[in-house]
């Protein structure tokens, strides 16, 4: 059956991990836009960058202020009319010609929306989105958390950048990555595969071994496949990696543990020792998955399944 969504796209823009921007051309191939189009500066790519940042479209003095707040505003608005120039020379198709334009009498700039210009942030977060609509235990979510965490697991939202503009953006899909990770693992726990649920929730622990929810996750599943001493030899390992750092291990944690070892139960579940009951008490995430706001008219755009990501 054919995707009428990925033959409306005419730009794929990967934000998270390596910066890439591709054009559909009249062949159908997608092609990398070149260093030499987007030019010696950053100017560019920058304006794509915060004008999506700012949910597709921003006032040109809402663009000033995030890069060029420290030029005199002559110097900025040149830098701003040469970006948007070259810009919208890269952006440009006889056939397509306002994926990005001008509006509200030259004022404000404007890139058009996930149908023709799709970017893997917004892929992801609408995925995500959807799984949560449809249950996030079901078969079908746990197709769409899978394409979400491909998307997401690529790096860091604009790995390359640290002005300040960035920030806000990326630490929400910091968090946006974080859940998926744990409804990822959880679906695949629902569907009986403990193999790729624990190798979801290993992985994220060794990047953040003092995280007490997800050490508990990792116990409890290896406890559902008839692995206890193994999940109690971690907690010994995570112990005096708490030692070390000078941490002390919650009350709850200690209480999860003891029950590990009583055996009291078959099956330790792991909604006794959520995440969110974690983070109420540790304070170091929201209680729920923060998005960033999608328009109505692009929400029923998801993502083509065509699409691969480059290693």
């Amino acid at each position: 059956m054919l995707d009428t969504n990925a033959l409306l796209e005419q730009v794929r823009i990967w934000m998270l991990g390596t910066f890439r921007v591709e054009r559909r051309t009249r062949e159908g191939i997608w092609q990398e836009v070149s260093q030499e189009e987007w030019g010696t500066n950053a100017h560019t790519r920058h304006l794509l960058q915060v004008l999506w940042c700012q949910g597709r479209t921003a006032r040109r003095s809402t663009i000033i202020e995030a890069l060029w707040e420290e030029q005199e505003p002559g110097r900025a608005d040149e830098y701003l009319n040469k970006a948007a120039m070259r810009l919208r020379h890269i952006l440009y198709t006889q056939k397509h010609p306002d994926l990005f334009q001008t509006i509200r009498n030259r004022s404000t700039y404007q890139l058009a929306n996930q149908s023709r210009i799709w970017v893997d942030a917004h892929a992801a977060q609408v995925l995500v989105q959807e799984a949560t609509r449809v249950g996030l235990s079901s078969p079908q979510a746990l197709s769409l958390l899978q394409e979400a965490h491909g998307y997401l697991e690529r790096g860091i939202f604009l790995e390359d950048e640290d002005g300040l503009w960035v920030h806000g953006t990326r630490g929400m899909l910091e968090v946006a990555a974080y859940r998926c990770a744990l409804w990822l693992a959880d679906a695949y726990t629902a569907q009986g595969k403990l193999l790729e649920a624990e190798a979801i929730i290993s992985t994220r622990y060794q990047r953040d071994p003092t995280n007490e929810a997800l050490l508990c996750r990792w116990m409890t599943l290896l406890h559902q496949q008839g692995m206890t001493h193994q999940a109690l030899r971690l907690y010994k390992e995570t112990s005096r990696l708490f030692v070390l750092r000078g941490m002390v291990l919650s009350p709850r944690t200690r209480a999860f543990v003891e029950q590990l070892r009583q055996e009291s139960s078959p099956l330790v579940q792991p909604l006794l020792f959520s995440v969110e009951e974690y983070e109420e008490e540790e304070a170091c995430l929201p209680n729920t998955l923060t998005i960033q706001p999608i328009p109505q008219d692009h929400v029923h755009f998801l993502p083509h399944r065509s699409v691969r990501m480059s290693s």
